[in-house]
């Protein structure tokens, strides 16, 4: 007659399911952080799509990019409300710059996205997000004019934060 030992885990394998579990873990905290920044990046260029239409309609009705925010801008709507993420958003030479405070995750704190308006051949302004490359035939907006032009600079968020587009 053999006798049995009661069933229970070895050290070996409750080490392995704690292993396993603390990696899970580890993935889980990864992604709900990675798609947290993520929300705070598309809170700043929410705040940047608000000034896009005034942009766009101050090249339109001057033939020209607005060299400043504060330069008159046609208005767009209701001012959009801001997000205590965003420190800032800037019109340079018609392109827009959103710079993300001390209140933003410290994976984007300080860093900046733009978005940077270029023109088609027949004057129709298209937005390119963050280090998009700019498709054939796409000018900086002003370019037609031969006056001020919006010049694209890289973003300084990683790649991972950022929505495809803006990649």
């Amino acid at each position: 007659m053999t006798t049995r030992r009661p069933s229970a885990f070895t050290l070996g394998e409750l080490g392995a399911a704690l292993a396993a579990t603390g990696i899970v873990a580890a993935l889980a905290y990864s992604t709900y952080r990675t798609h947290t920044v993520r929300s705070e990046v598309s809170e700043g260029i929410a705040l940047a799509n608000a000034v896009i239409a005034g942009v766009t309609e101050s090249f339109r009705r001057r033939g020209e990019v607005p060299a400043t925010l504060e330069a008159p801008l046609p208005p767009a709507g209701p001012a959009p409300a801001g997000s205590p993420f965003v420190e800032s958003v800037t019109v340079v030479d018609g392109r827009i710059d959103v710079l993300y405070g001390g209140q933003a995750d410290p994976a984007i704190a300080g860093r900046r996205i733009s978005l940077t308006p270029f023109e088609t051949v027949d004057r129709h302004v298209v937005w390119i997000c963050g280090n998009e490359i700019p498709g054939p035939g796409l000018k900086p907006l002003g370019f037609a004019a031969g006056g001020r032009q919006a010049v694209q600079i890289p973003t300084t968020i990683e790649a991972r934060y950022l929505s495809g587009p803006c990649r």
